[in-house]
């Protein structure tokens, strides 16, 4: 009886001890089952930087892929400040057609017709010949009391400027002249018909070609300016675009990397919260919580920034496909270059002074200021003009007999002469020579700074173009090192399942995490900065159109 007894209490107890082992097991494969779920493999870099559809506030956004280059194109063709700026070539080409327009030639003509009717106090005689079928008699005739009579001019010619600084007049005159009281004159309406050719040449002051082509070859230089301008106004909106491009994907890629923060602090979360009670570490789900509470705030602001930074994108591409107040989300196409980028240094400065658009347009105004002080220098000379003119005349008692008698050529006239003048001290245009001197010294001393900054920017972008690669294979590399604690921290509690989370393991873990979301940020942000620095490089040297293949229609029109 007392065996069967002892059996029974025997079997009891087994019966107990197993059912709570059971039980015990139940429990810990339940918390290392959840380990198991929640605590899966880390993304690595590469799964960050693949871009998708966040769903920021709104799930309803409509995703729209963008790539670098539509995002360039598309600032290119609907951006304002681009817009704007492509009038200013076109009004100085303008300029030019109307400094051209000076040698063209001039059609003038004037038309005086004078009827005069007056009272004559002289009363003396003039003599009048008359014939009478050849009777010849001269009269005493008293003066009259009374004139009428018309006196009628006509003419039409035509003026050039030459680029010698001459001016070549044709002119064709006719004069008709009739008086109304008496009938008897020799002609009476009388014609004259004249063709007149005058030329005035100067010799000293305003001769020459490059003296009158001076406003010609001005105005092309600041229209060429303008195409520069321009130029360095579609550099710097390209620049803007493709820094904001890049902005936004690293802004894209802080969601990603604080959503995976979070995402491990809530696993924590988890695991502490199914062992509290069997540890009782209060200590450690505050620590957590806390960890999650900061890691959702850190992800609204990401957020945030990217809401900020697509609608900077927005406004600077303004595509109307893609409203500032439309619901969509970009999502960019491209990423980061991960290749080394190299440069010959001494070839980067010979492009930069060569085709840098800051160089070019100041070497144009440097060069429109040697046109103007040689045209100073040029008026300081007295004016000595040459003045040569010869005309033709015919008159007859109609205006096609004049014409004819004119084109005989029996009235000739030649006048020969020359022209001086100079003023006493020459005062002014010693002072405009003097000014325009100066201003020309002034825009060297300009070009010469301007080519020292140009050659400290590519210096600046060269020697940060190397730095950022150099810093971005270190964080690359710190990503993998806090990558693989974390790692080792989650194999550590898959295999020591039967140990404690203690406050301090907890963390550190938590800790690891931590550095892990800021050690990919910050690798991210180098390569974008990486990119940016080769962006800079190219448009240090001037060459960021061609390194984008963007061709301006100026630019393809001159080749």
């Amino acid at each position: 009886m007392q065996m069967l007894s002892r059996y029974k209490l025997t079997q009891s107890k087994t019966f107990i001890y197993l059912f709570s082992g059971i039980v015990w097991w139940l429990w810990m494969f339940g918390i290392v089952s959840a380990q198991e779920d929640l605590f899966h493999k880390v993304p690595d870099l590469e799964s960050v930087i693949n871009d998708e559809h966040l769903l920021l506030e709104d799930r309803e956004r409509k995703p729209i892929d963008l790539t670098l280059e539509d995002c360039i194109a598309a600032t290119l063709q609907h951006n304002y400040s681009v817009k704007a700026g492509g009038f200013d070539p076109a009004i100085r080409l303008s300029d030019i057609v109307q400094a051209e327009a000076v040698f063209d030639a001039v059609l003038y003509g004037s038309v005086q017709l004078n009827h005069n009717e007056s009272y004559n106090i002289d009363t003396t005689y003039y003599t009048r010949t008359k014939d009478n079928n050849g009777d010849v008699t001269v009269e005493k005739i008293p003066t009259d009391l009374f004139n009428s009579n018309s006196d009628d001019n006509y003419t039409l010619g035509l003026r050039k400027l030459i680029p010698s600084g001459g001016v070549v007049q044709l002119a064709q005159s006719l004069r008709r002249y009739q008086d109304h009281i008496e009938e008897g004159l020799y002609q009476n309406p009388f014609y004259e018909s004249a063709i007149q050719v005058q030329y005035r040449q100067p010799l000293l002051r305003d001769f020459g070609v490059d003296v009158n082509r001076a406003g010609i070859l001005a105005a092309r230089n600041r229209y060429k300016t303008s195409l520069q301008q321009f130029q360095l106004l579609v550099i710097n909106s390209m620049t803007e675009a493709e820094s904001t491009y890049w902005n936004l994907f690293s802004a894209r890629q802080q969601v990603k990397i604080q959503q995976e923060l979070l995402n491990r602090a809530e696993r924590t979360l988890l695991m502490v919260q199914a062992r509290v009670n069997y540890d009782g570490r209060s200590i450690s789900l505050a620590r957590t919580q806390a960890v999650i509470a900061k890691a959702k705030a850190d992800l609204l602001t990401a957020q945030n920034s990217v809401l900020q930074m697509q609608d900077r994108l927005l406004r600077l591409m303004n595509d109307p496909e893609m409203d500032l107040n439309s619901n969509i989300e970009l999502i960019l196409f491209d990423k980061p270059c991960r290749e080394h980028y190299y440069v010959d240094r001494e070839k980067a400065i010979e492009t930069a002074l060569k085709i840098r658009p800051e160089v070019v347009a100041q070497q144009l105004t440097v060069d429109t200021a040697g046109l103007a002080l040689g045209v100073a220098r040029n008026q300081k000379l007295p004016r000595l003009d040459l003045v040569f003119q010869h005309e033709v005349s015919g008159a007859e008692g109609t205006s096609s007999s004049s014409v004819e008698e004119m084109w005989e050529g029996k009235a000739q006239s030649y006048a020969v002469g020359l022209s001086f003048e100079t003023p006493f001290g020459n005062r002014a245009s010693t002072a405009a020579f003097e000014r325009a001197r100066k201003q020309y010294q002034q825009e060297m001393v300009r070009l010469k700074s301007v080519e020292q900054d140009v050659q400290t920017e590519l210096s600046i972008s060269l020697h940060n173009l190397e730095k950022a690669w150099e810093e971005t294979q270190a964080r690359l590399e710190a990503v993998e090192y806090d990558r693989n604690e974390v790692l080792n921290f989650l194999a550590l509690l898959d295999t020591e399942r039967q140990d404690t989370v203690t406050p301090e393991f907890l963390n550190i873990k938590l800790n690891a995490d931590q550095r892990l979301a800021y050690s990919q940020a910050a690798a991210l942000q180098a390569m974008v900065q990486y990119d940016l620095a080769i962006m800079n490089l190219q448009k240090a040297q001037g060459a960021l159109l061609r390194y984008n293949n963007v061709k301006l229609a100026e630019q393809a029109d001159s080749e």
